[in-house]
């Protein structure tokens, strides 16, 4: 994503145009429009001009001097790139000291992977995809990835390039080149059979024909080839056929997942080619303010992620226009200030090369030192204590009358709510008689439920014979159609949905045979779906009566499994990190309508709501002491939430008639 060129290189505003639109794609796609689905191929067109316009200045500089001076290509590529990759991590670090991005987990690594230029291997080392882009608790750097991988291909490209040249000459490099690229486009679809799609997006190889696409176009125009006329008729066509496939394309499948990249890079190239002769595009993309952006495009990229990921943090939705024109004036403000007093006055400085090289390590040594530092990331739901197996349902055959009794050993149900607050759920529940054996609970649910699981079963260690608590949860998990999730990323995270839901109640209910069943989902319900009669919202009449039909199937599956009480759970309303609270969107106000509604509909049939939307609100729990991620509520504090009033109200539930 550099603009370096060669001395007797001719410059191209054009090109900076191409950069100017390559980037916006980038930043829209990053801001979750989801009709950009596929935006993420304007890293691929900038992939494919930087292996253009650095094998032109390699080829330029053996031409007129014989040579390449390695030291100097080095160099110029550290003055231009470092500046302001270095200042972009140390700002992140900077903004994690005072309390941003600290659900992200391994940021420490993922500094060190920034500076070493190796955050796309770091990152398939991990086993992340970038379908998962959009979840909580993504890096700030995640974008390092496409920037590991340039910098690999400059610190290697020369190199191979001054052995091609040795080895079969000038006239023959063209073929050479166009031998490489061809390996490395077969090499693209093996890599995703063999080893995975992740590694078909992450790894080096299997991006390397998105490059060399570039360079091929390079040496064949310093061969001598000319660019007929004609060619600008091509540059509309591509360009409309680049961002159209930016509109088509799924985010978290499809073509770029298996590799097939390099059937697009060769329309990029097609469109850097076409610009190469005057044509109405390349005047278009010569205007000024496509220039001066482009010129730019380069901090853009790097330091808009950083930012939209905070922003996201503090509650912003980016697609809203106000949002959205924020992140891109904090973007454009941290970009211009770091292109005028840094990256523009050590491009200009005339250092040695080996002194730039000292310098950039310099500069690198105490970013990894910080790294080091940095306090571990609050996770957001932590491993079922130990304590689980002692409080776990267990199979069972036949059970004993749920019933209180003044002889049975140990606690006891409820007696009383001793406060409350007007028109709002009981703050504190109490214990009263004792019972004739534990409740049996089961919580079925997303990762909120898991968070809730811990805390009851916490809770239960502490009142022997009250409760025994189990759950059946995963990350991402909808009571609703996951198929038809509009965000490919969610969808792909939410895909099993359906099996767990069956296998729960089918399998565990009858199982267990829990005298309670507790459901709750706080994210994925409310997430937007896209249905033969269109992309509906939760506000939407048609969504909520999807919705309740999920929600009310499910009710009567585990009633018809032998269960005596259903109880839905209000999920709190997520608050952004750093915020005192959050007033319910209207996606979450129509969800929480809808579960009332269901429950109503089957009023005296066991089946009960419990609102902890409301519990948190009126006990001022709505900060982020007890959800640091604004959305799960870590062990402490859901077992205070447990042994204040949920654990109490279910043994009520479970025992009243």
């Amino acid at each position: 994503m550099s603009d370096d060129r060669p001395t007797a290189f001719e410059y191209q505003p054009a090109l900076d145009g191409v950069r100017a639109v390559s980037v916006m794609l980038v930043l829209l796609f990053h801001a979750g429009f989801p009709w950009l689905s596929g935006g993420y191929l304007g890293v691929s067109v900038f992939f494919t001009l930087s292996g253009f316009l650095i094998t032109s200045l390699l080829l330029v500089e053996q031409r007129t001097t014989g040579r390449v001076a390695l030291g100097a290509f080095y160099a110029r590529r550290a003055r231009r790139l470092l500046p302001a990759s270095i200042v972009c991590v140390v700002l992140v670090v900077v903004a994690h000291a005072a309390g941003a991005f600290r659900r992200v987990e391994g940021l420490r690594g993922d500094v060190v992977a920034a500076v070493l230029q190796v955050f796309n291997w770091a990152t398939l080392r991990t086993g992340s995809s970038y379908g998962d882009l959009f979840q909580g608790g993504t890096s700030p750097l995640e974008h390092y990835w496409s920037l590991a991988i340039e910098e690999q291909f400059y610190w290697v490209w020369p190199v191979a390039l001054i052995g091609l040249i040795a080895a079969v000459g000038r006239r023959r490099l063209p073929a050479a080149v166009v031998a490489l690229f061809v390996v490395a486009s077969l090499a693209a679809p093996v890599i995703a059979q063999v080893w995975g799609p992740d590694a078909a997006y992450w790894a080096t190889p299997a991006r390397l024909a998105e490059i060399l696409a570039g360079a091929v176009l390079a040496v064949l125009l310093a061969a001598g080839v000319q660019v007929p006329a004609r060619a600008r008729h091509a540059a509309v066509p591509a360009l409309a056929l680049i961002v159209g496939l930016c509109l088509v394309l799924p985010s978290g499948s499809g073509l770029a997942y298996r590799g097939a990249l390099p059937l697009f890079a060769v329309m990029s190239t097609v469109l850097v080619a076409s610009l190469q002769v005057p044509g109405p595009l390349r005047t278009a993309l010569g205007w000024r303010p496509f220039v001066a952006m482009g010129r730019v495009s380069y901090g853009l990229y790097l330091f808009h992620w950083p930012v939209f990921v905070l922003l996201r943090e503090r509650g912003h939705d980016l697609t809203r226009p106000a949002d959205l024109a924020l992140a891109l004036a904090i973007t454009t403000c941290v970009t211009l200030a770091s292109y005028r007093l840094v990256e523009m006055p050590v491009r200009r400085a005339r250092w040695v090369p080996l002194s730039t090289l000292r310098l950039a390590v310099a500069a690198s040594v105490p970013v990894v030192v910080a790294a080091a530092l940095m306090a571990p990331a609050v996770a957001p739901v932590v491993a079922v204590s130990g304590f689980a197996d002692e409080v776990a349902l267990v199979p069972v055959e036949s059970l004993a009358p749920l019933v209180t009794s003044s002889t049975a050993p140990g606690s006891s149900v409820v007696q009383s709510a001793t406060t409350s607050v007007a028109d709002g759920p009981e703050t504190v529940v109490t214990l009263g008689p004792p019972l004739t054996r534990p409740v049996r609970t089961l919580l079925i649910g997303d990762s909120t439920s898991q968070a809730i699981t811990v805390g009851l079963q916490a809770w239960a260690a502490a009142n022997p014979g009250t409760m025994v608590v189990d759950g059946r949860w995963s990350p991402g998990f909808t009571f609703l159609d996951a198929d038809a999730i509009v965000d490919d990323g969610l969808r792909e995270f939410a895909a099993d949905s359906a099996e767990r839901l069956d296998a729960a109640v089918t399998e565990a209910v009858p199982t267990l045979r829990p005298d309670v069943v507790v459901l709750m989902d706080t994210l994925v319900d409310v997430a937007d779906r896209r249905w033969p009669d269109g992309v509906l919202a939760p506000t939407d009449p048609a969504f909520q009566e999807r919705l309740a039909d999920a929600y009310g199937r499910v009710t009567d599956d585990v009633l018809a499994a032998g269960v005596s009480h259903v109880v839905w759970v209000v999920p709190p309303v997520p608050v952004p990190p750093g915020r005192d609270g959050a007033e319910p969107t209207d996606r979450f106000i129509a969800q929480h309508r809808v579960l009332g509604d269901v429950v109503a509909a089957r009023a005296g049939r066991g089946v009960a709501l419990v609102d902890l939307d409301a519990w948190l609100n009126a006990t001022g729990h709505t900060g982020n002491d007890w959800r640091p991620d604004g959305v799960h509520i870590v062990e402490a504090a859901s077992t205070e939430l447990a042994t204040q009033y949920l654990g109490p109200w279910l043994v009520r539930r479970a025992t009243t008639p």
